[in-house]
C-alpha cells in the first residue's frame, strides 16, 4: 500500500464511514429511548407519550412489558400491584398521582430505582392527566 494522496478519501475510509452511516439507526433504536407501543393510542395518549418522553418517564419506565429500573407501564391500569411491605394498590388515578409526586411513599418490590419527586412545577397536573391517558391506553392488567 502507497501513502494516500492528499485530499482524497481511501477506500477504506469510505468503507467506514458507509458502514457507520447504515449502523447508526440500528444502534440508536437499540438504545432504548423509548418503545413504540404496538397499540392505538388516543389523541391524549398520544400528547402523553410525548411528555413521558420529554420529561423522561421513559428512561425508567418501559410501554413494552419490559422490565427496566421502574416497573412497565404495560398492562398495569386497573391491576392490583404489591407494594413493599405486603400492602397492595390498584393501579388507577390515586396511585399514580402518589407515585408521581411521592414516589417513595409506596415502592414496588424488585425495584432498586429510586425515582425523584415530581411536584406540580415539575409535572403539572394536566401533564399528569396526559401521562395517565397514556398508561390507560397501554392497557388494563
Amino acid at each position: 500500500m502507497g501513502d494516500a494522496v492528499p485530499g482524497r478519501l481511501s477506500h477504506l475510509a469510505v468503507g467506514l464511514a458507509s458502514v457507520a452511516a447504515l449502523a447508526a439507526p440500528l444502534t440508536l433504536a437499540a438504545c432504548g429511548a423509548d418503545d413504540a407501543p404496538p397499540v392505538a393510542l388516543s389523541a391524549d395518549g398520544t400528547r402523553g407519550q410525548e411528555r413521558a418522553r420529554a420529561i423522561g418517564c421513559t428512561n425508567c419506565h418501559s410501554a413494552d412489558g419490559s422490565k427496566r429500573q421502574g416497573p412497565t407501564f404495560r398492562g398495569q391500569w386497573g391491576k392490583v400491584v404489591t407494594l413493599s411491605g405486603g400492602r397492595t394498590a390498584t393501579y388507577d388515578e390515586a396511585y399514580v398521582t402518589e407515585s408521581v409526586r411521592n414516589p417513595n411513599a409506596a415502592r414496588r418490590p424488585g425495584f432498586t430505582g429510586a425515582m425523584t419527586p415530581y411536584d406540580q412545577a415539575k409535572v403539572s397536573d394536566a401533564d399528569l392527566a396526559l401521562l395517565m391517558a397514556y398508561v390507560r391506553d397501554l392497557g388494563a392488567g
